[in-house]
């Protein structure tokens, strides 16, 4: 209702402002003031409408992760970052969110920045955080080859091949070396190739090649001469390796 309240309250003094103004009226400089408050009112007034988007309708969010010692529950840091969300098949822009890996959950926070929520994860089908594009995949019977349901960042896409990434996260309790309970986070990180319709998993060197078996001496040679470490640097080893696998297959 407090939102409610403040957008009549603008529509009202925006209806005042412009109810000063008579068609007639040569342009001064107070009338050029009055425009600009009219036009900064619709600005504030389309700021707090935005509280009545239907991605506000979750759950509200409760941030569990200010009890783990060690690590942090969401994709990137523990900061809303303005991104993007389809929710029901429309696209909202600059929308504080973060991503918790833990639980698979979008988490937003309301124009006011008082409570966070968990949007409908039924309705949601791509986000983006600080250029990151996240789309969902959905476990089908009819294609074997798919990867369990849920969010997957797009490492590459062409019109050939892409490249996805599934980051998952864990809560684990253990007793550290002085015998106190300590709670910390487990990641687990998977990377897949889309051929077609058939999905692989190649989080490791000979998986790789495996897939790119047509040209396995040309592959070997580059992740030789160019150092590439799908160990410790998995990223930044398929972002290269496969872009060149696709310059030899033209």
């Amino acid at each position: 209702m407090c939102i409610i309240r403040k957008v009549i309250l603008l529509i009202m003094l925006a209806f005042l402002l412009s109810g000063r103004q008579s068609l007639a009226q040569q342009i001064t400089k107070d009338s050029i003031m009055r425009i600009s408050a009219i036009h900064q009112t619709l600005r504030e007034y389309q700021h707090f409408i935005s509280a009545a988007a239907p991605y506000y309708s979750g759950p509200q969010y409760v941030e569990y992760y200010l009890k783990i010692d060690v690590g942090q529950p969401f994709f990137l840091n523990t900061n809303f970052n303005l991104g993007l969300i389809r929710y029901d098949h429309i696209l909202y822009e600059n929308v504080p969110l973060k991503y918790d890996l833990v639980q698979n959950k979008i988490v937003i926070r309301d124009p006011l920045g008082v409570s966070s929520f968990s949007p409908s994860d039924d309705k949601i089908d791509y986000f983006a955080i600080n250029g990151h594009e996240f789309f969902k995949l959905k476990k089908d019977s009819t294609n074997p080859t798919l990867p369990i349901s849920g969010y997957y960042e797009v490492l590459y896409k062409s019109s050939r091949l892409t490249l996805l990434k599934k980051e998952t996260k864990k809560v684990r309790d253990e007793l550290n070396s002085e015998r106190v309970p300590t709670r910390f986070i487990d990641s687990r990180i998977n990377f897949y190739l889309k051929m077609g319709s058939a999905y692989t998993i190649i989080n490791r060197k000979n998986q790789v090649l495996k897939n790119f078996k047509t040209r396995k001496p040309e592959m070997h040679q580059f992740i030789r001469k160019n150092n590439l470490d799908f160990k410790n640097d998995a990223d930044n080893a398929l972002l290269s390796i496969i872009p060149y696998y696709e310059s030899l297959a033209k």
